[in-house]
């Protein structure tokens, strides 16, 4: 990792731990999203837990669940699989990975995973207009989203925007971008 990115990162974080009215940023966000996923047919999503300052997906999880199959993240080495979601009470509690904690043996639980998974949300630091993002520096959204054939979308706050930011060719663009004022990119409604 450049010291350049890794600086980025530290300021970026930055930024979004400090921001104020995450809560009214929060219900925005939760509000574009679930908007936006009603105009198109979906039947699986991928999120991540969020945790810390990140743009909360767990009021999401919990409107859409046991009405669409959601999957959380699994990561273990320098591999994030999908695992199907088959107990709400579990996404409050996540480790430092944001791996939920009340997963067990989860190498049953890939087997749900190998289908084409419709949207996947995933976390950020910060993005460009150009809708790259800038992750947390492990590479596993990046290594998955390369592979997978699935609506990308990231949530982030506005402040979390920064242009000079310098993406890499391994770098993935997501599809589309929410904000609490934005939707950034568009999906048109066959999903693609």
């Amino acid at each position: 990792m450049s010291a350049d990115k890794k600086e980025s990162r530290i300021k970026a974080l930055k930024i979004r731990n400090e921001l104020p009215f995450r809560n009214e940023k929060d219900c925005q966000i939760r509000q574009k999203v679930l908007k936006l996923l009603s105009g198109i047919n979906v039947d699986s999503l991928f999120f991540y837990l969020s945790m810390g300052s990140e743009a909360d997906t767990k009021q999401i999880i919990t409107r859409l669940y046991g009405k669409k199959d959601i999957f959380i993240p699994y990561t273990f080495g320098d591999v994030m699989k999908p695992v199907k979601l088959s107990d709400i009470n579990i996404i409050d509690r996540t480790d430092k990975l944001g791996n939920a904690l009340g997963l067990t043996d989860c190498s049953a639980c890939f087997l749900q995973a190998e289908k084409d998974i419709d949207v996947t949300v995933v976390p950020m630091l910060a993005f460009n207009e150009k809708r790259f993002r800038l992750g947390y520096g492990g590479g596993y959204y990046d290594r998955y989203l390369s592979e997978a054939r699935t609506i990308k979308i990231g949530l982030a706050y506005d402040e979390q925007q920064n242009e000079e930011i310098e993406f890499e060719k391994h770098d993935v663009p997501l599809d589309v971008i929410v904000t609490p004022t934005r939707v950034i990119g568009r999906i048109d409604n066959n999903g693609c």
